[in-house]
């Protein structure tokens, strides 16, 4: 039975070396596809919702986080345990370069 068993999991898998166990990868984490950029003096968010903005941090490597309530945007955060303090301050910018995630 054991046999058996380990002929299915080898088959589905391709054959293994003896003594050697399958496990399963990690799969690849697939980055969202982005819109491009759009111009925060013409136009704002339609939606509410977090977006990148565009002030490149050299430090965390990556664009600052904005959260756009439908009227202003909050200040810019890069880690998300300070996303819930970012929320409650607004930006002094409120004309950003944002983009969001296509979908």
């Amino acid at each position: 039975m054991e046999s058996k068993l380990k002929a299915a999991a080898q088959d589905s898998v391709g054959e293994l070396p003896a003594g050697y166990l399958h496990l399963p990868t990690t799969p690849i984490k697939q980055e969202p596809q982005l819109t491009d950029w759009i111009d925060g003096a013409k136009f704002v968010p339609y939606h509410v919702g977090e977006y990148e903005t565009d002030e490149w941090s050299d430090f965390w490597k990556c664009y600052p986080k904005r959260h756009w309530d439908g009227k202003k945007w909050s200040s810019g955060y890069y880690v998300d345990f300070v996303k819930k303090y970012a929320f409650n301050i607004p930006s002094l910018d409120q004309s950003p370069q944002w983009r969001g995630i296509k979908k």
